[in-house]
């Protein structure tokens, strides 16, 4: 597999995890909303006012979920605030969700539980894919491409079927090769004869 396909390879696994996140955190506040309105409620508060306490857990897990999703995109490292704000906004809602649960049975109150630690879950993996975006260390960066320009028909020979072997990862066969640059498959060994025997560039 090369650099690029690998990369491209990443960024769809990025994009997919970036959808599954989304529909757990949608799910995880819709299921987690109506778990804190029934414990506020149940603590006295009516009317719209009940609306309000729900949604302080959940914004501030929307809002710090967007700064990290921003960051990472960025390459740049976790801020210290929004991560906080992430496991306060869990600790609040699985709390909640408890509290909302045990009304019903332990088992309930577990059930409810799941949701908010399921989407941190879900956060913390989608976090480390952005994390294989990111450049690494100059000794695993692709090589730059050390075939230079030929100065006659023989060495371009040579040098493409360098290039492709060291930097496209192929394995270019006579035939092949000679069929590209139009000479016989049995003239090729003689063209790129230092290559075969592994004196090349990358030798």
């Amino acid at each position: 597999m090369t650099a690029q396909t690998a990369a491209a390879e990443i960024r769809r696994a990025v994009r997919v995890g970036v959808t599954i996140t989304s529909l757990i955190g949608a799910a995880a506040a819709f299921y987690s909303f109506n778990d804190a309105l029934f414990v506020v409620r149940r603590a006295g508060t009516t009317g719209g006012l009940a609306y309000i306490p729900p949604l302080f857990a959940d914004g501030l897990i929307a809002l710090c979920s967007a700064a990290l999703y921003a960051h990472s995109r960025a390459s740049r490292r976790r801020p210290a605030w929004p991560s906080a704000g992430v496991i306060i906004g869990i600790a609040v809602t699985v709390v909640m969700n408890v509290a909302a649960g045990l009304a019903h049975s332990w088992a309930d109150a577990l059930i409810d539980a799941l949701a908010p630690v399921v989407f941190l879950i879900a956060l913390e993996v989608l976090v480390g894919q952005f994390r294989l975006t990111r450049p690494g260390p100059a000794a695993d960066r692709p090589r730059q491409c050390p075939h230079g320009v030929p100065s006659s028909f023989e060495e371009a020979v040579r040098l493409d079927y360098e290039h492709r072997r060291d930097c496209l990862g192929e394995r270019p066969s006579n035939v092949q090769h000679g069929q590209r640059w139009g000479v016989d498959r049995r003239r090729v060994p003689e063209l790129v004869g230092a290559a075969l025997n592994g004196d090349g560039p990358h030798g």
